[in-house]
């Protein structure tokens, strides 16, 4: 078994376990399959905060109206109502619960994603093991939301997609 230490100039990113027969074609496709993972779970990590603090994502064309829009005001709020400041969201947010469970696996993918810490204790990455946090996201959303989430929320663009490149 050969360990690869992944960088982004002096910036250490993650080791990797091969074999040495191992083909070179197969082990660049890993490689870029783990770093778009990595990448992927980043971005989900950090959107599950603002998802679980102001809710679903607003259509793109009602985002940043409120201050604007007549009759907001008057609008009935839900119990957990957080007005969001950037105004892409709802600002209706799931229970404390709920959102101590999104912080949690946000943590947990957080965690595994730390590369110094990661590569200080010489613990390699495997993409099962990226999948697997993957899946506990897409868990808790489901739990935080059972309704689903809609098609415009980049939460939801970010777990459907097929390919990394279509998710960021």
């Amino acid at each position: 078994m050969v360990v690869f230490h992944v960088k982004r100039g002096d910036r250490s990113e993650f080791l990797f376990e091969a074999s040495v027969s191992t083909s070179n074609d197969t082990l660049v496709r890993s490689l870029c399959r783990v770093q778009n993972l990595r990448l992927r779970l980043a971005a989900l990590s950090d959107a599950l905060e603002g998802l679980g603090r102001y809710g679903m994502a607003k259509p793109p064309q009602e985002q940043g109206l409120d201050a604007y829009q007549e009759g907001v005001a008057d609008k009935q709020r839900g119990e957990f109502y957080e007005a969001d400041p950037l105004g892409h969201r709802t600002g209706e947010g799931v229970s404390p619960q709920l959102k101590d469970v999104l912080a949690r696996v946000s943590v947990d993918a957080k965690t595994m994603l730390d590369s110094k810490t990661q590569v200080a204790r010489r613990v390699c990455i495997e993409e099962s093991e990226l999948l697997e946090k993957l899946q506990n996201i897409r868990g808790a959303v489901a739990m935080a939301f059972p309704m689903g989430l809609p098609v415009h929320d980049p939460v939801k663009l970010m777990l459907d997609a097929e390919r990394v490149e279509d998710a960021l």
